[in-house]
């Protein structure tokens, strides 16, 4: 099965298979991640058993300031964890 918080801002989608392609939503600027394909299911009088979905999804570029903080967090726990450990070899 398939994530929905995958699909909840596609920068391309497009419907395929029932005759010419139908863009859903338009390509934008940001570029994406790798293209998604749904298969769609055909049943009773609607008969496309080629019919797919294709939606590629936003690009993350992720937080810029997280690796320093991340970094700048390890260190300080590094020197608490000698401090602590001076601590113990004092007594």
């Amino acid at each position: 099965m398939f994530s929905s918080t995958k699909l909840a801002r596609p920068v391309q989608a497009t419907l395929t298979g029932l005759g010419s392609d139908l863009t859903l939503v338009g390509p934008s600027s940001t570029g994406g991640g790798t293209p998604i394909t749904f298969t769609l299911p055909s049943s009773g009088d609607w008969n496309a058993a080629r019919a797919t979905l294709i939606a590629t999804p936003k690009g993350t570029t992720g937080l810029p300031w997280a690796a320093p903080v991340r970094n700048v967090s390890g260190v300080l726990g590094a020197l608490l964890l000698i401090g602590f450990i001076v601590s113990l070899a004092r007594r």
